[in-house]
């Protein structure tokens, strides 16, 4: 590819590495929303910010919102977004802000139950969201989101990676003949 080329076809994959999750339901006279969120931080080394390019994906926290269902409106592309938030100082009486991404997005019913359901149960080791996003260009060796441009970009296509580490096999040579002993949560003397 050439440099400055924009691949607003070719998707870019954002990985975002989750440390920890939230959820949230929300109720209003016209609305209900179901969404739970993520606090991330992009597992992508090869993607820089800015026009200059000289600040990397990876140094900035990330918070991503999966919501339920389908929207009434939908986003003109995609099915949510990503937005840059640049670091504002503190001025006055008010704190300033580290640089971060926030986004969203949609999901149908039974995919967010499933993977709340993960979720809920904890039973992976780490997760990842791996987000497809457009408007990222190439600018050799990286890509680029120049957030100079767009501070706002779409999220294309999105899943939900769990992993979990395998148990070590059981030992062949273990004596099989002695059950193993029983273990008892409750104890009922009548």
């Amino acid at each position: 590819m050439t440099e400055d080329v924009m691949l607003d076809d070719v998707p870019y994959w954002l990985t975002a590495q989750v440390e920890d999750w939230s959820q949230t339901v929300t109720g209003g006279e016209d609305y209900s929303l179901y969404r739970f969120s993520a606090s991330a931080c992009a597992a992508n080394d090869d993607l820089v910010l800015g026009a200059d390019g000289r600040r990397r994906i990876s140094n900035i926290r990330m918070s991503l919102s999966l919501v339920r269902g389908l929207p009434k409106e939908p986003p003109k592309r995609g099915i949510g977004i990503l937005a840059y938030h640049a670091e504002k100082p503190a001025h006055d009486d008010i704190d300033g802000t580290d640089e971060s991404i926030v986004g969203w997005f949609w999901l149908p019913d039974a995919l967010y139950d499933e993977i709340w359901g993960q979720v809920r149960e904890n039973c992976y080791d780490t997760a990842a969201l791996e987000l497809q996003v457009a408007f990222v260009e190439s600018a050799d060796p990286y890509e680029r989101w120049d957030t100079s441009k767009n501070k706002i970009i779409p999220i294309m296509g999105a899943s939900v990676r769990f992993e979990r580490k395998l148990k070590p096999p059981i030992d062949p040579d273990a004596s099989l003949s002695e059950p193993p002993k029983k273990r008892w949560l409750f104890t009922w003397a009548g």
